[in-house]
């Protein structure tokens, strides 16, 4: 996605919020990044201090501008949220997905048509929802699955 730091700006201000440095490096790594990226990732690649960046992304977060997902590791990721137009205030539908985190390369992949329907009991009220499946891919079980192979070979 091609996005400038003006479009942020506009992001931004449309959502009534200051446009500080560090929540406009955190959109803007996020959106080139293209990826989930881990808090440790996110504080390699920026120079504000670690609570500077953890306070823009819970901002950013409960404005649904960025979407965070925590791993049964309790490893926490972030990314850009692809529903949100730049140029719009983000009202958007906080849709439920359920994502799959490759243990092995360590990717964040959403599920497409892959759909979990939970009830909640009457009087309880939903504040969020995280559905984070762990394993191997695609990709890296078929390489597993060639290293057992030739591990498990026998020569004569």
């Amino acid at each position: 996605m091609e996005v400038s730091k003006n479009d942020i700006v506009k992001l931004l201000q449309s959502n009534d919020m200051s446009k500080t440095s560090a929540r406009i490096s955190l959109i803007f790594l996020l959106v080139q990044a293209n990826s989930w990226l881990s808090l440790q990732d996110i504080s390699k690649q920026m120079k504000q201090s670690r609570t500077t960046i953890y306070r823009a992304l819970n901002i950013l977060c409960e404005k649904a501008i960025l979407k965070k997902l925590v791993d049964t590791d309790n490893k926490v990721f972030f990314h850009f949220n692809e529903q949100v137009h730049l140029s719009i205030p983000s009202t958007i539908e906080k849709k439920e997905l359920v994502y799959f985190r490759c243990i092995y390369c360590d990717t964040i992949n959403v599920l497409q048509h892959t759909h979990i329907d939970i009830k909640l009991p009457k009087g309880f009220i939903k504040t969020g929802t995280n559905f984070i499946i762990s394993g191997y891919c695609a990709n890296c079980s078929g390489k597993l699955q060639e290293h057992s192979h030739s591990q498990n070979t026998t020569y004569d």
